[in-house]
């Protein structure tokens, strides 16, 4: 093999293609990758990140319109009792204004027969009187009379007794019925007002329970989001 001189290497063309070396090849492709590489991990952060916003936000939406409507399910509570309780002392002031009405009437009846009784027992009594100023000649037949007289007051004063007994005691039904019914009524009312309270409570259980089944599936994709977003940056 000859060997170039000093001059025939000065007049080689400068088109030449210099030979270069396998290691300086493959650090030039890899620096050519490293921006893709980065860009890509970028756009998995962003797109990470996006879903994580979206997730964050139905969260958050999510709680606000629960509470909302938990809130409305309790006043609409407070109102139904409001109203219930309103009810329930309305029906029993007019309760107690008809039993003392009916206390009244009662009152007020037995006082008219006993005064009635009073009056009829003056005219017996009257009667008595002038049968006694009769003269000794008609003592037998005035002794039948006033006997007779006995008899019929005996039988009025029992009627008037009587009278009034059933009067009263009619009444008195009246008041225990109208105090049975009242009982009942409140009973039932209260019965409606306890039926509203649980359903409306178990309600509320169950949509807390839902939310928080969505939550820990929103924190499960939360965190299987994390997971990934932290696979990608590593």
């Amino acid at each position: 093999m000859s060997m170039r001189t000093s001059s025939e290497v000065l007049q080689t063309p400068m088109t030449q293609r210099v030979a270069v070396p396998a290691d300086v090849e493959t650090f030039e492709s890899l620096s050519a990758e490293i921006p893709i590489a980065e860009d890509e991990n970028a756009l998995k952060f962003s797109r990470i990140r996006q879903r994580l916003d979206s997730i964050m936000k139905y969260i958050e939406s999510d709680r606000r319109e629960k509470e909302e409507r938990n809130s409305k399910k309790i006043d609409q509570i407070k109102e139904i009792e409001t109203e219930m309780l309103n009810r329930v002392q309305t029906e029993m002031q007019a309760n107690r204004e008809m039993d003392k009405r009916l206390t009244f009437l009662v009152e007020q009846r037995t006082s008219d027969l006993r005064a009635q009784l009073a009056v009829e027992s003056k005219k017996r009594i009257r009667s008595v009187e002038d049968v006694k100023r009769f003269t000794a000649e008609g003592i037998s037949s005035l002794n039948d009379q006033f006997q007779q007289n006995c008899r019929i007051r005996e039988e009025t004063d029992s009627d008037l007794f009587r009278k009034i007994d059933d009067e009263s005691s009619k009444f008195m039904e009246i008041i225990e019925e109208r105090k049975k019914a009242i009982n009942e009524a409140e009973e039932a009312m209260l019965e409606i007002l306890r039926d509203m309270i649980l359903k409306i409570k178990g309600e509320l259980e169950n949509e807390r329970k839902e939310r928080e089944e969505i939550e820990e599936h929103l924190l499960g994709l939360l965190e299987e989001t994390c997971t990934k977003l932290g696979s990608a940056v590593s």
